[in-house]
């Protein structure tokens, strides 16, 4: 029995120790995409904010929100060392939904749902194409604009190990002008498990702040992603948090105010299928 205890003991130790190591091991989290990579992805973000706009005459609380929400899946046709050159998407579902005060609620279906998109990038710029018909200048302008944030800009560009933290490079995480990103922090928290795949976690904290010259908004956001170790993707992005916005303007000789409250939530699943054009 004691002998069975001293071993016990030691195997304890030899774990123990191997734990130890385990979580001070550096991880280089950074992205590989490459030719034949193909994996589905689930996008929805919602928003939604109360609005009191006071001046001489007017004094009302108003209700905005904003729902877009797209399904399709992805193929990598080409890359180059800066990411993705060539991808095929074929969307399923493609949709965005507005309610403004005064206004009937607006419910939109792009006009690439159901079809598919081809995105290029170029030294010469950028440019989508669609399987049908001919893409309105609005949505256009909107893929070409995810196709120019391609990447995974809250990744350090070293290696790091669990409990290690970064400053992400916010200018290419926000890019809307209005955006002043007063700090930011990501931290990878730890290792956990997600769609089959052993991933660090990394989790992401920022204090937003708008132009006062432009109706900009401001908040606490607060982040994650999964980064999958084993095939160095990204599989998952989430964000949320309280949002506000502060802004006046000048109108008919008076001045309006405008003060906003609400909450921001955004998630994207990537499940990949193929990597490299190998099955996962």
């Amino acid at each position: 029995m004691r002998r069975f205890s001293c071993f016990a003991a030691v195997y304890l130790l030899v774990v123990a120790s191997t734990v130890a190591f385990a979580d001070g091991e550096k991880y280089l989290l950074k992205e590989r995409p490459a030719v034949g990579d193909v994996f589905r992805v689930s996008d929805s973000m919602t928003m939604s904010m109360t609005v009191k706009v006071t001046s001489k005459s007017v004094n009302q609380e108003q209700n905005v929100s904003k729902v877009d929400k797209s399904e399709y899946k992805e193929d990598v046709v080409a890359t180059d060392e800066h990411g993705p050159t060539n991808m095929l998407r074929s969307y399923t579902i493609a949709i965005s939904q507005e309610s403004d005060p005064g206004l009937p609620e607006k419910n939109t279906r792009h006009g690439y749902e159901g079809k598919t998109v081809r995105l290029v990038r170029t030294p010469a710029g950028k440019h989508a194409t669609i399987s049908e018909g001919k893409l309105t200048p609005a949505d256009e302008t909107e893929l070409l604009g995810d196709l120019a944030n391609k990447g995974s800009d809250e990744l350090p560009a070293y290696a790091v190990a669990v409990g290690d933290s970064w400053v992400p490079d916010t200018k290419k995480m926000f890019g809307e002008p209005t955006m002043v990103v007063s700090s930011a922090k990501a931290t990878f928290a730890e290792i956990t498990n997600f769609q089959g795949h052993k991933c660090a976690r990394i989790v992401l904290n920022c204090t937003l702040g708008s132009d006062p010259a432009a109706m900009g908004l401001a908040g606490e956001i607060t982040g994650e992603v999964l980064f999958a170790l084993d095939i160095n993707r990204v599989v998952s992005r989430k964000a949320e948090g309280p949002i506000k916005m502060e802004n006046s303007v000048k109108a008919n000789g008076e001045t309006i105010e405008m003060h906003g409250a609400g909450k921001i939530n955004a998630v994207m699943t990537l499940t990949y299928l193929r990597v490299a054009g190998k099955a996962v």
